[in-house]
């Protein structure tokens, strides 16, 4: 009996532990310092190349986080913008997103506008994306 429960107090424990590390990936934007706890592609891969033009957390609007990016698209090889955090295993998520256009008083026009959730494989370039890239490697899928 001492060893079942010794084995359930573990799971238990390590449930928790996940659970607790899956709960900081939690961000309900209601606070601007948490924008440094998101990643930037441009910056994480080395890019060199910033396609967002402006983007915060709980400043252009309570509770969200806003992104604007200059023109740039996912399709194929062609990298766009993407804010994100790292993640590994099973997880569920749920979000809300609004697209807009740039004046905030209808829908994007333009072809391939879109916004969203994406699963990406992350990259590695030991030197830089500029000189290590390889075609044909992306592995996204978009939501």
């Amino acid at each position: 009996m001492k060893k079942q429960l010794t084995i359930t107090s573990l799971l238990i424990f390590i449930t928790c532990s996940v659970f607790a590390q899956l709960h900081l990936l939690n961000d309900e934007f209601d606070n601007a310092s948490t924008l440094s706890n998101w990643l930037n592609i441009n910056d994480t891969e080395g890019w060199g190349a910033e396609q967002l033009e402006a983007h915060d957390i709980n400043t252009t609007e309570a509770g969200h986080l806003m992104m604007m990016p200059y023109t740039s698209s996912w399709y194929q090889d062609y990298r766009g913008t993407l804010l994100y955090k790292e993640v590994s295993g099973d997880f569920v998520f749920t979000t809300e997103v609004e697209a807009s256009n740039r004046a905030g008083n209808g829908l994007p026009s333009s072809t391939y506008s879109l916004a969203g959730m994406m699963l990406r494989t992350p990259k590695n370039f030991p030197n830089d994306a500029l000189t290590d890239w390889v075609g044909g490697q992306e592995d996204y899928v978009f939501l």
